[in-house]
């Protein structure tokens, strides 16, 4: 199935979740400003057993209220009509995922980390005295419905897509998209917006793995509960998968960093995140799921952390080691190797210097032995360079990456779709491929972006080109020699042009970069807006050229370090 037949079966709600009337009333009612309590309390009562869930939950210890509601007319009254309305709304998307778990033993997962998501990106809400908690419960629910989409869709292609996102540890959002042409955001996002949902949880749907985007917004609203969101997912993540030692460690970083939240509150955020998954679970009839005990968190914290201190120790004791192994090396090759080369090098080069022009056959083998004794002086003085480099001019990453490895993986990945569709890709990846520092997982996001907007734009039989290399720019970056070396990635697509009105609109889109926004109303150029913030937190940039044809080419370019001595045939300028 094609990413535009998966955008129409959600448009048409064919077998896909759908919201409780009640709950699309509520939504319909609450753009009204005329909306009073009765009103909303009249929409409610019309589903007995969302009234009784309601009633039965916000007298329930995950609200804490000390007067007794026995009407829901009493409960907007003492809550008000935007949380009954968002109290509403939560259960009935709660529902849904419940009876999905419930038919797909597999999805147990999704289902635990989107409690845990919500009731902790509620928590986080209340400690900073957001005033609308409930938005981030729901925005948590609704973050990554959109898996619950793409597994209805296909659970075989769906499990693929787990298997290779590696239990949550890798970008599953690339992998969807190689696997199904779009991820589960966008899909979430497509749900959203049939369910008439507000802007601000399509926001959020799209971007909450992206800090660094919700960093930029202008929209205060989706900003502050993406980051709640995001937050939460790593709280759910910390209780589903496990704790590996970092996990905490970035949750407390990221958390003081946006909301200056100290580490006990933290810490405390926590253990009320696990025991309010147990009320919840009680207080909505959602249980029973595998939750996870947050002592048991807490020992696999530590445990992780001692082993991790444990190999940090062993790495710095062998680079102790290796450092003297280092200074021994230079020195046996300064004292007994480069000596007496150099020697041998000045005693040809005396005897060329003396031999008589008679003796050709001596003189051609002295030559030979003075050339490559210089050739062989030249490059261990090279070796010496690289050894004697201080250790601040080396780059060292623990997210160090092989592009050339991720590019052919991703290849891979959309092969099936691509040849579904007849599309010719072909790749010319200039060897050795550079490894530098790097985020594989948000870079290989980026790459997928590109290479699906690509893929639109050719269309069936259409073909793509991949070009790698590393070409030379003037720059500041080398006061030597006044140039910078970038590693650059060109994703070119070659399909007609005129023959198909969405991929007319879209090349008349990403020919105008005002109108890339994070998310539109076709949802097609989204991919150019998250693949440019993402290579520009790499210090990079997007480009797109066109061709005579009128052909687009997505240029990506990287940074990448060299030696401060030129290459002898650089790349020739862009």
């Amino acid at each position: 199935m094609t990413r535009e037949e998966i955008l129409d079966l959600v448009s048409k709600m064919d077998n896909l979740p759908r919201l409780p009337q009640v709950a699309i009333k509520l939504m319909e009612i609450s753009m009204d400003d005329q909306t009073s309590a009765k009103d909303i309390a009249d929409i409610v009562m019309e589903d007995p057993a969302i009234t009784a869930y309601l009633l039965k939950l916000i007298n329930s210890p995950f609200y804490g209220l000390r007067e007794k509601i026995t009407t829901v007319s009493h409960g907007i009254a003492l809550l008000g009509v935007d949380v009954v309305k968002n109290v509403v709304l939560s259960l009935a998307v709660l529902d849904i995922m419940k009876n999905k778990a419930a038919n797909s033993p597999a999805l147990r997962n999704y289902w635990e980390h989107s409690l845990y998501t919500a009731i902790a990106a509620r928590l986080f809400a209340q400690q900073i005295g957001y005033p609308a908690p409930e938005k981030a419960f729901i925005a948590g629910l609704l973050a990554d419905l959109g898996s619950l989409i793409l597994w209805g869709i296909d659970p075989i292609l769906y499990k693929k897509v787990l298997r290779k996102d590696d239990g949550g540890r890798g970008d599953r959002s690339a992998v969807e998209k190689a696997f199904y042409g779009l991820d589960h955001t966008e899909a979430g996002m497509a749900l959203a917006q049939v369910w008439n949902l507000p802007e601000e949880y399509v926001g959020v749907i799209s971007l909450h793995h992206n800090l660094d985007i919700l960093a930029d917004l202008e929209d205060e609203t989706i900003k502050t509960l993406g980051e709640f969101v995001h937050l939460g997912s790593v709280v759910a993540s910390i209780f589903i998968l496990g704790e590996d030692g970092f996990k905490t460690g970035y949750l407390k970083s990221v958390a003081s960093s946006l909301f200056s939240l100290q580490v006990k509150v933290i810490d405390a955020l926590l253990l009320r995140s696990s025991r309010q998954l147990e009320s919840l679970l009680v207080d909505a009839d959602l249980g029973p799921l595998n939750k996870k005990s947050y002592f048991k968190i807490l020992q696999d914290s530590n445990k992780k952390l001692g082993e991790n201190n444990l190999r940090l120790t062993r790495s710095l004791m062998e680079h102790e080691r290796m450092k003297q192994v280092r200074e021994e090396l230079l020195a046996m090759v300064s004292e007994d190797v480069k000596s007496p080369l150099s020697a041998i090098i000045g005693y040809s080069s005396h005897l060329l210097d003396d031999l008589p022009a008679k003796r050709s056959e001596l003189l051609s083998q002295l030559q030979e032995i003075y050339n490559s004794g210089k050739k062989s002086l030249s490059m261990i003085n090279e070796w010496t360079k690289l050894m004697e480099m201080e250790e601040t001019d080396l780059q060292v990453s623990p997210i160090r990456g092989d592009m050339g490895l991720m590019l052919t993986e991703f290849l891979e990945m959309v092969a099936a779709r691509v040849q579904k569709k007849g599309i010719k890709i072909t790749h010319d990846f200039h060897s050795p491929m550079p490894s530098f520092p790097f985020d594989e997982y948000k870079l290989g996001h980026a790459f997928i972006n590109l290479l699906e907007l690509a893929m639109m734009l050719a269309g069936e039989g259409g073909e793509i080109s991949l070009k790698s290399d590393v070409v030379t720019i003037p720059g500041e970056s080398q006061p030597q020699t006044g140039q910078k070396r970038l590693f650059e990635l060109c994703i070119e697509e070659h399909g007609p042009v005129s023959d198909d009105s969405k991929r007319t609109a879209l090349r008349s889109t990403l020919k105008q970069p005002e109108k890339i926004t994070r998310f539109s109303d076709h949802l097609n150029d989204s991919g150019v807006y998250l693949a440019r913030s993402i290579i520009n937190s790499h210090g990079g940039q997007v480009k797109i050229e066109w061709g005579r044809e009128g052909n687009a080419a997505f240029i990506v370019q990287l940074p990448i370090s060299w030696s401060s001595e030129a290459p002898a045939n650089p790349v020739s300028a862009v």
